[in-house]
């Protein structure tokens, strides 16, 4: 079985920064942010938003983040069952995102 990729953006984007990502025989799922309760630590945060991933026996997920996606990532790590974390390099993002742009019919 092939782990699968969630992949988590920055603050300032959403799951289209992922859009023109693509990973051979992989499928890359977004995560949403959700609402931050009153209060909550960034640990708290992190155990909610891996609610977001299912479990699967034999399985164990790959986080992508970028920006302060992949600040979440690493502290969703610290509670899970992921395999693994990657970063994206902004640079490379902000390159798909031209791409995406240019793509738009207009």
């Amino acid at each position: 079985m092939v782990n699968p990729i969630y992949c988590i953006s920055g603050l300032g984007a959403d799951e289209r920064i992922f859009s023109k990502l693509s990973l051979p025989g992989r499928t890359l799922t977004p995560l949403k942010w959700i609402q931050p309760q009153k209060d909550e630590r960034i640990e708290e945060y992190a155990v909610r938003m891996i609610s977001q991933i299912p479990r699967v026996p034999f399985c164990q997920p790959i986080l992508m983040g970028v920006s302060f996606g992949g600040m979440m990532a690493i502290e969703m790590a610290n509670f899970s069952f992921l395999k693994s974390v990657k970063f994206m390099p902004v640079v490379y993002l902000k390159n798909l995102l031209k791409c995406a742009e240019s793509e738009k019919p207009r």
